[in-house]
């Protein structure tokens, strides 16, 4: 099963989504596993799953507890295969990826209580990050080739602008990462382009054209001297350099991932991934400058 679901999203629409497959939404199908995991993150002392194919969010002090130990967030609040979480400290912001809206929760102590959505922020937003350096949120909208950045005002989250990315040409993107102060978008129309987004400007610094088969792309990150990236079906790239990327290595196999990988992320000073389909699961690896090693495995199906 996991694998049929995982082939229906890559290559049935949202639309249709919503109209055939609304069985698979709203509903925890298995609460003591995960079913699509697409990213995992920690703030302060708790650890977030974006669990997606389960629709929830779940959280725990402790990364290796028993799944049905793990909380649900926002528990009452029906979602649609979420993909992401980010947060400031203060609020917490899911895209609820199949409902084209964003849920914002607040912590308080060490509850998280369920301010509000904002509704059709996007088409299908697909990853929402915080920002330090601007001190901003920033949700891409995967069918809509759009990113929204959102502020802490008032004691509430509001909407700076929208604007729509044009060089995507129309394309699907399903990740943001923004690594040495520019904001990566990933492989859209078979590009990696690195833009300016400190001045809201979105310019292209750079672009790099990714080789054949690497078009359906998840996310990019940098570990060390070297850039990782993942794709779809079951590829995964170290590159020393992103202007020769068809000379990069492929370490899928090597770093002994089963799934599609999918999300990276970066806490307890080390970094993580997410894998999703034929295996759905958590990757923990030691690094160096020589990039990633030692993987260790969480919840893994």
């Amino acid at each position: 099963m996991r694998l049929i679901i995982a082939l229906l999203m890559i290559f049935i629409s949202s639309s249709a989504w919503s109209k055939d497959y609304s069985h698979l939404h709203q509903r925890v199908i298995y609460p003591d596993r995960l079913l699509l995991p697409t990213n995992i993150e920690k703030f302060g002392d708790q650890y977030f799953i974006v669990d997606c194919y389960n629709n929830r969010v779940i959280y725990s002090e402790k990364i290796d507890a028993p799944l049905v130990e793990w909380n649900r967030l926002g528990a009452d609040i029906p979602m649609s295969w979420p993909h992401s979480i980010a947060s400031d400290g203060h609020f917490y912001l899911v895209d609820d990826t199949y409902q084209n809206r964003l849920l914002i929760f607040e912590r308080q102590d060490k509850k998280f209580i369920f301010r509000k959505a904002i509704n059709d922020i996007s088409k299908t937003p697909h990853r929402v990050l915080y920002d330090d350096a601007t001190n901003a949120f920033y949700v891409l909208g995967a069918w809509s080739q759009t990113i929204t950045k959102l502020v802490s005002r008032n004691d509430d989250i509001e909407i700076e602008y929208t604007k729509k990315m044009d060089f995507l040409n129309g394309s699907y993107s399903r990740s943001i990462h923004i690594i040495d102060g520019l904001m990566y978008f990933i492989s859209g129309p078979g590009k990696i382009n690195a833009v300016s987004y400190k001045d809201d400007s979105y310019e292209i610094v750079r672009s790099h054209k990714v080789p054949q088969g690497f078009e359906s792309m998840n996310d990019i990150t940098r570990v060390g001297n070297f850039f990782y990236l993942t794709a779809t079906h079951n590829r995964m790239l170290k590159c020393k350099s992103l202007d020769d990327l068809p000379a990069c290595e492929n370490v899928y196999e090597s770093l002994g991932i089963k799934g599609n990988p999918y999300f990276f992320s970066y806490f307890d000073d080390t970094f993580h991934l997410t894998e999703i389909g034929t295996s759905d699961g958590v990757i923990k690896f030691d690094h160096d400058k020589n990039g990633l090693k030692s993987p260790q495995y969480f919840h893994r199906y």
